[in-house]
């Protein structure tokens, strides 16, 4: 049974939404359950790979090639993890995702000269990245399924080796992206864990507990907590210097991060602040008021109000010249930070828009419609529409060259790789 977790305003009067009060705090709307964990039937061993064919249409496919999708489903084995201390994570968990190279790849032919030397075949490479192309504009991807988490997913982030995670079961799990194992599971937490990012050092969590906690990335243990926000913490961001968050309760909180104390609060929004972002000296933060503001870090003065949506405002990124942002009236918009102007509206989910990433080519979004949606960044073409996934609300997704990681309301992680049968090796 789906329960209605937003206002049913229209979004023509004055009421304020707030997207997350029933979701992340509001008991009254469902009560948590527990799993009796007698009743888990933990299989022995990862079975075998099952292959079928998905279809995401978007356009008519010119060709039979074109209507192969792959879809893989892979149940894994979850391994208990021990409650903390824990010994450290393997080393290479811990190399710095920029610094990454694959290594003990064995070398092709196709990148050996005439004397078995190592080169870079150019035209080949070409062709993979075609191939990869390709497979993003029409949707072809295998997938992997994670469970693990007892409770919906509300957070994730993932490089080369691990996938991080945070759910409604206070927990924050470490994943081997490589064999699907939960590897770690850390403790802190007294309620639902709502945000997090990770670095080479720590990572930053929020949660419905109002709190944030520092911890050590590679041990577990918990450096520092912070305490402010009045209510639930429901995303927050950092780089070498500050920790940014937002929070159910109306406000903007800038940390230093290296003593934990909080160094200004920034007021004006109206209802929950759901989303927050911050680059160079600007933060940009995303309301159920309907609004996204612009702020100087250093001063904490609103420098700009960005209106255009209907209703409450989910998710934003910001990458110094724009703003591309979801909302719950079913659409992402992308707007001009320098002038404010909104350049373009991507219509097509619905349901909330919950979250979404953009890069120099494409915007991947999720949504409460359960699905996952590719779209062509300059254009604003949907390219592919992923529905063979998630069978409930989508919280968060990160991408990058090869694939998509999901979470969701369904418990799950989904791994959703465009690379089947591509050769990324120089990719």
């Amino acid at each position: 049974m789906k329960v209605n977790l937003l206002p049913t305003n229209d979004g023509s009067g004055s009421q304020q939404e707030d997207l997350n009060s029933d979701i992340w705090n509001g008991v009254s709307s469902h009560s948590r359950t527990k799993i009796n964990q007698s009743s888990i039937n933990i299989p022995s061993a990862i079975p075998s790979t099952s292959l079928s064919t998905v279809s995401a249409p978007i356009s008519d496919r010119s060709s039979s090639a074109d209507n192969q999708f792959i879809r893989r489903s892979t149940s894994l084995l979850h391994h208990p993890t021990t409650q903390l201390p824990s010994p450290p994570l393997p080393s290479h968990f811990l190399i710095p995702p920029s610094a990454y190279v694959p290594y003990n790849l064995p070398i092709l032919p196709m990148h050996q000269n005439e004397s078995g030397q190592p080169v870079i075949n150019w035209k080949y490479l070409y062709q993979q990245r075609s191939l990869l192309e390709h497979h993003w504009r029409k949707g072809i991807y295998s997938i992997r399924k994670l469970p693990g988490h007892t409770e919906s997913i509300y957070c994730v982030q993932f490089d080369e080796h691990k996938i991080i995670s945070g759910s409604r079961d206070d927990t924050i799990k470490i994943w081997d992206i490589k064999t699907g194992y939960c590897i770690r599971t850390y403790r802190g937490h007294r309620q639902s864990v709502l945000c997090l990012q990770y670095d080479d050092d720590i990572i930053v969590s929020g949660s419905s507990d109002a709190t944030i906690i520092i911890w050590n990335l590679a041990t577990g243990e918990i450096i520092r907590t912070l305490e402010g926000h009045s209510e639930s913490v429901l995303n927050l961001r950092f780089n070498e210097n500050h920790i940014v968050s937002c929070s159910k309760d109306r406000t903007v909180r800038i940390w230093r991060r290296e003593t934990g104390s909080c160094l200004r609060v920034l007021c004006g929004h109206r209802a929950a602040v759901n989303a927050i972002q911050f680059k160079d000296d600007y933060v940009v933060s995303a309301s159920g008021d309907r609004t996204i503001k612009l702020w100087s870090l250093a001063s904490g003065q609103c420098l700009r109000t960005f209106d255009g949506h209907s209703r409450g405002i989910a998710c934003i990124q910001f990458d110094g010249n724009i703003i591309i942002s979801g909302s719950s009236d079913k659409t992402i918009k992308v707007f001009d930070v320098h002038t404010g102007a909104c350049l373009s509206t991507l219509a097509g989910h619905t349901d909330l828009v919950r979250t979404l990433q953009f890069d120099k080519n494409r915007i991947v979004s999720g949504s409460y419609d359960e699905t996952l949606r590719v779209w062509d960044l300059k254009t604003g073409e949907l390219q592919s529409n992923l529905i063979h996934g998630h069978t409930s609300r989508v919280f968060k997704l990160q991408f990058n060259t090869t694939k998509i990681i999901s979470c969701s309301q369904d418990q799950k992680i989904i791994i959703w790789d465009f690379a089947h049968n591509v050769d990324t090796t120089f990719l």
